[in-house]
């Protein structure tokens, strides 16, 4: 735990420096996901103009929805996204390090082969998606209690945890199949479902995006706990979810890093 605590520490020192010596990557984020959630918010404003309330959300309530999801996609990128898109070259050999590294290091591979790459542009298109969600909420008739935003706050980390466990489990396909060039978009595909509500999900597919692999986690359920529509001893449910589906990704890393015979195989 305490060489994981120091890997972490200092490649957050190194992509610190790396972003003050290299700032063009920082701007592009900082600049390109602003204009994103402009384009989304002219949408929302576009479907308003022609009705008051979609799928149980009235215009502001939708600003909290599409927020709260460009808020748990730029935690996302923050902590997480970029050391995963890496995992391919790791696997490959492509790049200067190789997964061959990751398990000489004296901290758990997963954490060395999937963690340790910050992306500080994306913590101004944070505090953007705070704005929207406050924005939504400051529009809203009932009192918000502390009790229901605790619970979201919960609730958009445990959409955190999911948005990395889905894209952990796209990635470790590329043990068998280290060709797999869709890992990230698949990733991407998926988790768009989370902007929308959960009540949209019915039958197999409400199944399967609001508890098997609930991704509505990442906004719908969050904004349900903060609007109280969610009874908060619904909170224990989501977290023991939420830990089955680490437990159960984290073994199927364990299965598959044993089909890793070498970079240069």
């Amino acid at each position: 735990m305490n060489d994981a605590i120091i890997y972490l520490k200092r490649t957050f020192v190194l992509a610190l420096k790396e972003n003050i010596a290299y700032p063009s990557s920082f701007w592009m984020v900082v600049v390109t996901i602003p204009l994103y959630a402009v384009v989304q918010i002219v949408f929302l404003e576009t479907i308003y103009g022609q009705t008051s309330n979609f799928a149980g959300y009235t215009k502001y309530q939708a600003y909290m929805l599409f927020g709260t999801f460009m808020m748990v996609q730029a935690i996302a990128h923050i902590l997480f996204h970029g050391r995963l898109i890496m995992l391919k070259e790791l696997i490959r050999g492509d790049g200067q390090e190789s997964f061959d590294l990751a398990l000489t290091k004296p901290i758990d591979a997963q954490v060395f082969a999937t963690l340790g790459r910050f992306s500080f542009g994306s913590i101004v298109p944070f505090f953007v998606t705070v704005f929207i969600v406050v924005y939504g909420m400051a529009h809203q008739s009932q009192v918000l209690n502390l009790l229901n935003l605790a619970a979201y706050v919960f609730v958009v980390l445990f959409g955190v945890l999911i948005s990395y466990l889905v894209l952990l489990f796209f990635s470790t396909l590329l043990f068998w199949f280290p060709e797999l060039q869709m890992a990230d978009a698949l990733w991407g595909h998926t988790v768009e479902f989370g902007q929308y509500p959960s009540r949209l999900y019915r039958g197999i597919g409400g199944v399967l995006l609001n508890v098997a692999i609930p991704v509505t986690l990442m906004a719908s359920i969050p904004v349900e706990f903060l609007l109280g529509r969610i009874a908060f001893p619904m909170l224990m449910i989501y977290a023991a979810i939420t830990t089955i589906l680490f437990l159960l990704t984290r073994l199927f890393w364990q299965v598959a890093i044993k089909k890793y015979s070498g970079a240069g195989s």
